[in-house]
C-alpha cells in the first residue's frame, strides 16, 4: 500500500476526509507573556521575596523576585560594597526570575535591591568568586 502526499493540491488531507488545514501561529514572547499575565491574575502575592542563589555565584546569579503592590515602576539593583550601582535592571512582572550573568563584575561582596515605587522593597547580599 502506497500514496503520494502532495500538500500543495491538498489531495493527502483530502484522503483523510480533512478538506481544510489550518495551523495556528504562536509566537513565542507573546504566549510566554499571556502565560505569566494570567498566572499573576490567578496568583495573589502575599508577601515580597527577594532569592539568590547560587551565593557564592560564580558565572551567573539567579535572582527570584515578587513584589507585592507591583507597580509598573520597579527596579531590580546591584550595588558594590562602595555603594556604586554595577548593574540595573527595570521589572515588568511582579514576580519573575532573572539570570544575570557576571562576567562583567569583579570578585567580591554585593548587595541587590528591589524597589517599588522608588521604595526599596527588598536587599539581600551575595558573595562573588570567580
Amino acid at each position: 500500500m502506497s500514496f503520494e502526499c502532495r500538500v500543495a493540491s491538498n489531495e493527502f488531507f483530502r484522503l483523510n476526509g480533512i478538506d481544510t488545514y489550518q495551523e495556528p501561529v504562536y509566537f513565542p514572547e507573546e504566549v510566554e507573556q499571556e502565560l505569566r499575565i494570567a498566572q499573576y491574575i490567578e496568583e495573589e502575592i502575599s508577601e515580597d521575596k527577594l532569592l539568590l542563589y547560587p551565593n557564592p555565584a560564580d558565572e551567573y546569579l539567579t535572582v527570584d523576585y515578587a513584589i507585592t503592590g507591583f507597580s509598573g515602576a520597579s527596579l531590580l539593583a546591584i550595588t558594590n560594597v562602595n555603594g556604586q550601582v554595577v548593574y540595573q535592571k527595570e521589572l515588568n512582572y511582579p514576580r519573575d526570575e532573572l539570570i544575570i550573568i557576571t562576567n562583567n563584575l569583579a570578585t567580591g561582596q554585593y548587595f541587590c535591591t528591589i524597589s517599588n515605587n522608588s521604595k526599596t522593597v527588598k536587599t539581600e547580599k551575595f558573595i562573588l568568586i570567580k
